[in-house]
């Protein structure tokens, strides 16, 4: 079913800020990878190895966006800009905020929404951009950008959890950063 101008649409919300984005178009697709580890125990004259649970690594997704002037109507002043701040955004992700120490640095955490289906808080692990079709003066009309993106959880996270909640772990989005509490509440993004 192809997507319209009023489906919802998937966005980033830097928790430390509120500051958020929708996307100018969702992905077509994209990708959700999650890995389990073993300590694999190897005993003499045993047919096979033994495997002994060490964790689940933090669901990862892979996906890609773009923002495109001229697919956004009459092509203005004022959706360069939007394309432009959209993309600095994005970039903004990957670096910390301004402290007054190292120990309170490191890049934000996002809050990651497809509206009924992902609520979850990450942090971007790769921002791949590509520029293409650039006006007169040489600035691009049109990105895409590939993004990695991780979970990020302080508490632990069972069977039970994932079985009620699915990717929708973030409801009340509360997530720690450092030594502070962001709270971003994902109804009110977009």
């Amino acid at each position: 079913m192809p997507l319209t101008d009023e489906s919802p649409k998937m966005s980033l919300v830097n928790t430390v800020t509120g500051e958020g984005r929708e996307v100018q178009f969702n992905p077509e697709q994209f990708t959700q990878s999650i890995a389990v580890n073993y300590a694999k125990l190897q005993v003499v004259g045993l047919s096979h190895t033994r495997k002994h649970y060490i964790n689940t690594d933090d669901v990862k997704f892979d996906l890609e966006i773009g923002n495109n002037v001229l697919a956004a109507g009459d092509g203005g002043i004022s959706l360069l800009a939007r394309l432009l701040e959209d993309h600095d955004f994005l970039y903004s992700l990957t670096h910390p905020r301004r402290a007054d120490s190292i120990a309170r640095g490191g890049p934000p955490r996002v809050m990651f929404i497809w509206p009924n289906f992902i609520s979850l808080t990450c942090v971007l692990m790769n921002l791949t951009f590509t520029y293409s079709q650039f006006n007169k003066e040489g600035t691009p009309t049109a990105w895409r950008a590939k993004i990695t993106l991780e979970e990020i959880r302080d508490t632990f996270v069972s069977m039970e959890d994932i079985r009620q909640l699915g990717t929708q772990r973030s409801n009340a989005a509360t997530a720690t950063s450092n030594d502070t509490t962001d709270t971003v509440d994902p109804a009110t993004v977009g």
